[in-house]
């Protein structure tokens, strides 16, 4: 009766959390925003996991869902076009602040990669590096 009554206990304080002792699920999703009908190859991959290499048109986008805890690896993308001309980016961590908080989306543009600001509702160019030569 007792490990029953602790077991209950334990799922309602988790209940009440909204699951954030565990880490929330996010939504990571990268749109193509290149124009000109210009496909990107982006491969985006953690320490450990690694999400393969895609193909996107303009318009299209791949997307893929993580847990948000401190202790989470970040995503890294490396997006390219015209073989050639690209950037890399770090796509999530943790760390993203108030910009991610159901969902991170990018759009990829010649610029830069630029996210969503969820909390303001803005495009916001996000730090990247150039790809190697």
């Amino acid at each position: 009766m007792e490990t029953t009554l602790c077991a209950m206990a334990i799922v309602l304080v988790f209940a009440n959390l909204g699951g954030k002792a565990m880490g929330d699920q996010i939504q990571v999703r990268i749109q193509n925003q290149l124009g000109e009908a210009m496909n990107i190859k982006i491969h985006c991959q953690t320490r450990e996991k690694d999400l393969g290499s895609k193909v996107i048109a303009k318009g299209e986008e791949i997307e893929w869902r993580t847990i948000s805890t401190k202790q989470g690896l970040p995503y890294y993308c490396d997006v390219e076009w015209n073989e050639g001309n690209g950037f890399r980016f770090k796509a999530f961590s943790s760390s993203k602040g108030g910009r991610c908080q159901s969902e991170c989306f990018w759009g990829i543009r010649e610029g830069g990669p630029l996210l969503l600001n969820q909390h303001k509702g803005t495009w916001d160019l996000m730090p990247f590096n150039p790809l190697p030569v």
